[in-house]
């Protein structure tokens, strides 16, 4: 649904909330098909390849998706943000996209011509024909989120889930293939760039074909790029700071462990425990033009509104959480395989920094939404500051471990800085004593429920989700949830 830009009335209802949260549900089935699939991505080469070509391909992964994100300048969070506000978008969606790609081709000419520089850096000379395919495909990794941004202006969850299915979908395929057909992390490589050619030439029909968006060189206007790139640019400084301290830790356990196995080992943990994201991208997405229409009309519900929805996030992502912290060892077996179980403590480390991100909620989104870009970015250079200095001298001396506990600290880091501004500037804050008794008694009831078991067996770890996820939603209707989460729930059935 797209929201008009001007609220006639001055009283904000439920249903807003309530037209917002049915746009989730259809993000939230493409991000759980894209979660599965993303999987599929992770887990199909982890055990075709071993840790060691694994890791190999992760590297080529880390690289381009934190290169992608500096090379598209911002444009798609900002034209997230500029499309629902104005009546040229084809001139705004023309002018970031073919700007995106020309600054993406350069850069990617650039990193292609001291690719074995990079590849000793990073890793060892070995790691440059993986590496070179991933540099080829960064410009049409920078066309294919810049759809995402369009889509995302558009309020289009069903552009979006399209659109994530068939990168998720082509990308699996694609690199499974080119691992069978190299038997290395080349082919994988190469696979890798050939879906994101179909997935960027997917993403343009999308959005031309559902929104009628004209894209073309003759659509290219100065005033908006110059506008949309003022808006942009803070915006990719602070992303890429955000994007670098996650993307860190695999640079760092690479370069201080210096065997790409380890690479594989680290990011099996990272892969499962960042699953736990998939409720917050959810609700993230649509939340960021939700709020900037509620701060450019009535901003009466902001409050109330951030502080349920953080809940709705909080309370559908800790049954995960406490599954993976409690049960690390057979999670990462059962999902990667025995030779990867290693990544234990990491993998707990790192689930519990994820669920405490959730906890805060969409702090960065609402940041956005309010225009406080700059102060986005700053809050950033600080954790980041502390992430890289917490890498140099705890991956060294304890390895993998090292490498999650500083992500850790930084995480929460960020986000006190994140939410203390929301609060100084709005009153917002992420939750209240109803939310937080009720996490308390969910986190209790898990670990008591746990110690009846003594053999995690599939079976029993199935008994005891089922067991603690009845308590959960019960509790959460009992304790946390209030008028507003009921008037919502009504309308949405109605």
């Amino acid at each position: 649904m797209i929201y008009p830009l001007i609220i006639i009335t001055p009283i904000v209802s439920e249903s807003d909330l309530s037209d917002f949260l049915s746009g989730t549900s259809l993000v939230f089935l493409g991000n759980i098909i894209g979660t599965i699939l993303g999987f599929s991505l992770r887990i199909g080469p982890a055990r075709l390849l071993g840790p060691e070509e694994y890791g190999y391909f992760v590297l080529g992964l880390t690289i381009v998706n934190f290169v992608g994100l500096i090379s598209h300048l911002g444009i798609p969070e900002g034209l997230g943000k500029m499309v629902p506000t104005t009546d040229k978008v084809s001139k705004y969606v023309s002018t970031g996209t073919i700007i995106g790609i020309i600054f993406a081709s350069l850069v990617s000419i650039v990193l292609l011509l001291l690719s074995r520089e990079i590849s000793v850096f990073v890793s060892d000379v070995a790691f440059e024909p993986t590496l070179i395919p991933f540099l080829l495909g960064i410009p049409l990794f920078v066309s294919f989120k810049t759809s995402i941004g369009v889509l995302r202006g558009k309020e289009d969850s069903v552009g979006r889930v399209l659109i994530e299915v068939v990168y998720r979908s082509t990308t699996v395929c694609a690199v499974v293939l080119g691992i069978l057909f190299t038997k290395d992390s080349i082919g994988a490589g190469i696979g890798w760039t050939v879906a994101m050619l179909v997935t960027a030439v997917t993403g343009v029909g999308i959005f031309k074909k559902r929104h009628s968006i004209d894209l073309a060189v003759s659509k290219i206007a100065p005033r908006q790029g110059q506008k949309l790139l003022l808006f942009s640019l803070p915006l990719v400084l602070a992303t890429s700071s955000r994007k670098l301290m996650q993307e860190l830790d695999t640079v760092a356990v690479s370069f201080f462990l210096d065997d790409s196995k380890f690479v594989g080992y680290y990011d099996s943990a990272y892969t499962i425990s960042r699953s736990l994201f998939v409720i917050l991208w959810t609700f993230s997405f649509l939340f960021m033009p939700y709020l900037s229409k509620k701060f450019q009309s009535d901003r009466s519900s902001i409050k109330s509104d951030y502080i349920v929805v953080t809940r709705w996030i909080s309370t559908l992502s800790l049954p995960i959480a406490l599954l993976i912290i409690f049960n690390p060892s057979w999670t990462i077996e059962f999902i990667f395989g025995q030779e990867y179980a290693v990544a234990t403590y990491p993998l707990r480390i790192l689930a519990v920094c994820f669920i405490s991100h959730s906890l805060f909620g969409p702090n960065r989104s609402a940041l956005v939404a309010g225009e406080q870009n700059r102060y986005a970015f700053l809050a950033t250079l600080i954790p980041l500051g502390f992430n890289i200095f917490l890498n140099i001298i705890l991956v060294p001396r304890i390895g993998m471990a090292g490498a999650a506990a500083a992500t850790t600290v930084s995480y929460i880091l960020m986000n006190i800085l994140y939410s203390a501004r929301l609060y100084n500037l709005y009153n917002i804050y992420p939750t209240n004593l109803r939310s937080i008794l009720f996490y308390s008694q969910s986190i209790i009831t898990y670990y008591l429920i746990h110690q009846f078991f003594t053999d995690y067996s599939l079976h029993n770890i199935i008994s005891i989700s089922i067991i603690h996820t009845t308590t959960h939603i019960l509790s959460y209707i009992m304790i946390a949830s209030d008028q507003k989460d009921k008037d919502v729930f009504n309308e949405l059935i109605q």
